[in-house]
């Protein structure tokens, strides 16, 4: 039980501060105006709809890097996290040929023209950053295998108070566009804690 609480805790906080953060987006996007406070959940969905596939395939390497960590079968759980990180890389030119298609798609959608406007500005800049989460997971789940679960939570945790910072920054003076650069910053942020830790485990 105490292996457990010790790889959930953190990953439950983090899951904890992501739901605040999405709350703070959501704030400062009203005080802009309620269409891009409208636009934000359709395309969130639409972003999650496109990512699950990849992510979920990319998640899955961190159960070989468990299963070799624990047979102390170090070479191959290094290779299982060069995998991930490897198909993490591959995902770039199929998010890259997504964005339009999911440009398409919003506009099929019935929406106001001003509500699809808003609705493409942000899936445009955040959509293609979905790459930086596919290697962060690749990263978690490997850190996660190897019992450094307060490494891959604190990374996220990091991530959302700095999205919420450059909610703060951005929000007010671009709108949607600031929201989603904020959002794109965030993500590259566990990219480099994990990056970092990753360099200094070898």
């Amino acid at each position: 039980m105490k292996e457990l609480l010790r790889t959930a805790l953190p990953l439950m906080a983090a899951a904890l501060v992501a739901t605040i953060n999405q709350f703070v987006d959501r704030l400062f996007l009203g005080h802009v105006s309620d269409v891009a406070l409208e636009a934000i959940t359709p395309v969130t969905v639409l972003t999650t709809v496109f990512s699950c596939v990849f992510l979920e395939v990319i998640a899955y390497s961190g159960t070989f890097v468990a299963q070799y960590s624990g047979r102390h079968r170090h070479v191959q759980a290094v290779r299982a996290l060069a995998q991930g990180l490897w198909l993490s890389a591959a995902t770039a030119p199929l998010v890259l040929a997504l964005v339009p298609v999911g440009n398409l798609v919003i506009g099929q959608l019935g929406h106001t023209a001003e509500l699809v406007a808003a609705e493409r500005t942000y899936f445009s800049i955040v959509f293609p950053s979905f790459v930086f989460v596919c290697f962060s997971t690749a990263l978690g789940a490997y850190f996660t295998a190897v019992r450094r679960a307060r490494l891959v939570g604190g990374a996220q945790i990091a991530a959302c108070f700095a999205n919420m910072l450059l909610d703060a920054l951005f929000v007010p003076r671009f709108g949607m566009a600031g929201a989603a650069w904020s959002s794109v910053l965030a993500a590259a942020l566990p990219c480099l804690i994990l990056g970092a830790a990753l360099a200094r485990r070898r």
